[in-house]
């Protein structure tokens, strides 16, 4: 069984993400270098009858080369693939001493999921056996336990986002569950256990790959700018849970919010600006957060919002059901999280002090 990163051997990665993923992503696929040669295939659970933004958003800052695949399409070396959004599942086939292909199969959804994880995952261990490395990521349902499992018992490795670092921690909770994991990991631990592959390679990451300077400079800014504009601002758009009003947003640095709901046009700082600001306390950064907005369709203000960590963009007018059905999976994720969470030892809650 493959315990560490050996990119030498590594015929292929598959990634499995869904409610928060794309943050996840955001962080893990930028740092793969023009050298990185195996293919990374990649689910992520998105809302069916739209269109998959992903390709286009991560080939402006991936070095690797975006493709969504079709049908018998074989698979090349350095290419990221993600799975075409709804309408099919991605399998990897290799029949008969092949090279490896992508199928697209319009096969019933599997754990109520159309690209399913499981499905990508099982295909690949079976075509790729002990050369192949899986990583679940933050997900709010239990999709890619049993294809995880897969990969582990073909001999092959299996990593899983570190749950307390996932914005919906049930994907990679499910798989540690299922004992389908043998290494849970830290955007740090995936970034330094990379670079030393590489450098036993002769070739390493390009420094400042995870954040360029100027990201790191602003990320920086956010931090300090958080509890300033948080005192200096006054009523600032934000929802907490379901419902509406405007709270300011020292409420989200005094009280446990289990979701924030943000509309994109607020008076005095749009919602983007309030997502920078959250994702720059360590306090806020990991609520989750769906962008709303009345505006026209537009790819670049969705681009937007999932680079903020957006976890679902919804534009108006939307069903209410769907909203409220999201709105009570993170309000169970939240309960769960703090009853298994031990007691403040400072005030004997379970909640963030």
């Amino acid at each position: 069984m493959t315990t560490s990163f050996d990119a030498w051997r590594i015929g292929a990665v598959v990634i499995g993400a869904s409610a928060g993923g794309v943050e996840a992503l955001n962080r893990l696929l930028p740092v793969l270098p023009k050298t990185f040669a195996s293919p990374v295939l990649v689910v992520v659970h998105v809302r069916q009858g739209q269109p998959s933004l992903l390709p286009a958003l991560f080939a402006t800052r991936c070095m690797l080369a975006i493709e969504e695949p079709f049908d018998k399409d074989e698979i090349a070396p350095g290419t990221v693939y993600f799975a075409p959004p709804g309408l099919s599942h991605m399998i990897v086939e290799a029949e008969g001493g092949a090279a490896p292909a992508i199928a697209l199969s319009v096969d019933p959804p599997v754990r109520f999921s159309r690209p399913s994880v499981n499905v990508l995952f099982e295909s690949a261990a079976h075509a790729y056996r002990e050369r192949l490395l899986g990583i679940v990521l933050s997900g709010a349902n239990d999709d890619g336990a049993r294809g995880a499992r897969a990969i582990l018992e073909a001999g092959d490795a299996c990593w899983a986002q570190n749950p307390e670092m996932a914005v919906a921690p049930a994907m990679p909770l499910a798989a540690i569950a299922e004992d389908a994991v043998n290494e849970v990991k830290s955007r740090a631990m995936h970034r330094r256990q990379a670079n030393a592959a590489m450098k036993r390679q002769g070739k390493e990451f390009p420094d400042d790959a995870t954040y360029p300077r100027a990201d790191r400079r602003r990320h920086s800014q956010q931090h300090h700018r958080a509890r300033s504009v948080a005192r200096a601002t006054g009523s600032v758009g934000a929802e907490s849970g379901i419902g509406t009003g405007r709270p300011r947003s020292e409420l989200l640095l005094k009280h446990e919010v289990a979701l924030a709901i943000l509309d994109v046009n607020m008076p005095g700082m749009d919602g983007f600006e309030l997502a920078e600001l959250m994702r720059g306390s360590p306090r806020t950064a990991h609520v989750p957060i769906i962008f709303l907005t009345a505006t026209a369709q537009d790819a670049g203000r969705t681009f937007r919002g999932y680079e903020a960590g957006a976890v679902d963009f919804l534009y108006k007018p939307f069903d209410s059901r769907i909203l409220n059905s999201k709105v009570d999976v993170f309000i169970q994720m939240e309960r769960q999280k703090q009853q298994l969470s031990p007691p403040c030892s400072n005030c004997s809650t379970r909640t963030r002090c």
